[in-house]
């Protein structure tokens, strides 16, 4: 792990177990959330080393591929700032690769809900941003192999939307005023969906 610009290294850590995926969660700014075959685990900078946590599955995870993660947080006011509104992680998502979504305590490390969010592997994983007005997060993005595209509540217990792009999906995101999503196909095709109308267009196709 390097620092942008100095180039300097903050920690480096060996590891005996499978990871696909290694990401820094969106709040705190020391950890990250790595996840692999049959294993998810919560990491920190720490003295020049990553030391890590792993979750408690049980045997829930026999034979799954973890492969995306992001997580939820709520809203504080801190009272060293004067009352200002500050994020406090609260769970960390984490998709399978067989539709599963695992719901997590950050905190007890112990798996609160198992969500099916789709019927193939989960490619992407997105929060979408933040409301100017109140910092909550309006939804959250899910895309899976076969081209589905779905629109979850915050909580995960409501299917907002779907569209089928009938293209295989390597990973996609959501732009900032969140109206658009951007989807990089597996063929290497980039194209853009148009949330309020549904409208669906390539912008760069693969040769």
């Amino acid at each position: 792990m390097a620092k942008f610009q100095k180039v300097e290294l903050l920690a480096r850590q060996l590891c005996d177990f499978d990871l696909v995926s290694l990401k820094f969660n969106e709040v705190i700014n020391s950890s990250l959330i790595g996840c692999g075959k049959e294993n998810i685990r919560f990491f920190k900078i720490k003295s020049n080393f990553l030391p890590s946590q792993l979750v408690s599955l049980n045997n829930t995870a026999r034979g799954k591929v973890f492969n995306n993660s992001t997580c939820t947080y709520r809203l504080v006011e801190d009272t060293k700032s004067g009352g200002a509104q500050q994020r406090k992680i609260s769970q960390v998502l984490v998709s399978t690769d067989c539709g599963l979504l695992y719901i997590i305590n950050y905190f007890s490390r112990q798996v609160d809900k198992i969500v099916q969010v789709h019927e193939e592997s989960v490619q992407s994983l997105v929060m979408a941003p933040p409301n100017e007005e109140d910092k909550t997060v309006p939804f959250y993005l899910t895309a899976s192999s076969n081209g589905n595209l779905r629109i979850w509540s915050p909580d995960f217990t409501k299917l907002v939307s779907e569209v089928s792009i009938n293209q295989e999906v390597a990973s996609c995101d959501i732009n900032v005023d969140q109206k658009e999503i951007a989807v990089l196909s597996k063929d290497g095709s980039l194209s853009l969906l148009e949330l309020e109308s549904s409208s669906f267009r390539v912008l760069i196709r693969s040769h």
